[in-house]
Formats: C-alpha cells, structure tokens, sequence
C-alpha cells in the first residue's frame, strides 16, 4: 500500500475502479472489496471500527479516490458528516464540538484513522478505525 502525501492511496491505483462488497466482519473490523480497471482485486480491512458511514451502495459503484488520514490533521468536514448533523440547543452542541475536537486530535496523534472512499458513482464511505490496510486479494 503506498499512500501520497495528502493521504490519497496511490498504489494500487483503484480509481475508476468498483466497490464490489461491504463486509462487516463484526462490530469492529470492516472488509472493503474492490476490483481495479485492469481486473485485479483488492481488500482494504478497517481494524477498531468505531464509526461507520456507507451511502447509496448500488451495482457498479466507481471508485474516485481512496483516502488515509492519520497522524495528520484530517478533513473536519469528514469527520461532521460522519458524525451527522450537531445538535441544537446547549449543552449538546457543546459535547458535540468538543468530541469533534477529540476525534480531530486522535486522529493527528495517530491513534485513528479516518478512511473515505470518493465515489463517482454510487457508494462512497466515511469510516473511523485504528489501523487500515490493503490487501491484494
């Protein structure tokens, strides 16, 4: 697995490639099956899943970028949607706030990673863990 400086995985390349199956192992390992434009297939597995956020899962879902963050500082905005939307009223939006600030420092510190999966057409994935990794499969 070879990842670029902004987190974006480089090798193997699976953009315009297809997420072909979501397996939640149990409650904390995820299994991310891919194929690449050439036909190789590929397993990304998401160890200490802690959050998990998989939209519009359809037949020939195309793979934009997959993207790695951790002991950097990552995508706030990933991280609220992932989260959903804040609370309104007070205290809850202050809690809110506060997780998002401790999820952010984890996330820099190394101690989690923030996994998405850019989608150009059907499912794209937001997802928190421990530890990712990318297998040829």
């Amino acid at each position: 697995m070879k990842v670029g400086p902004e987190g974006f995985l480089q090798s193997p390349d699976l953009h315009d490639g297809v997420l072909t199956a979501l397996d939640l192992v149990d409650e904390k390992i995820l299994r991310i099956r891919a194929r690449d434009v050439r036909g190789g297939k590929h397993l990304i597995e998401l160890h200490g899943l802690s959050l998990l956020l998989a939209d519009e899962f359809r037949q020939g879902n195309i793979i934009l970028d997959v993207r790695f963050e951790t002991a950097r500082a990552p995508d706030e905005q990933a991280i609220r949607y992932l989260l959903g939307e804040p609370p309104a009223g007070e205290p809850f939006r202050s809690k809110y706030e506060s997780h998002v600030r401790k999820l952010i420092q984890s996330i820099a510190n190394g101690e989690l990673t923030l996994v998405t999966i850019g989608s150009s057409y059907g499912c794209s994935l937001t997802a928190l863990c421990r530890k990712a990794v990318v297998h040829e499969s």
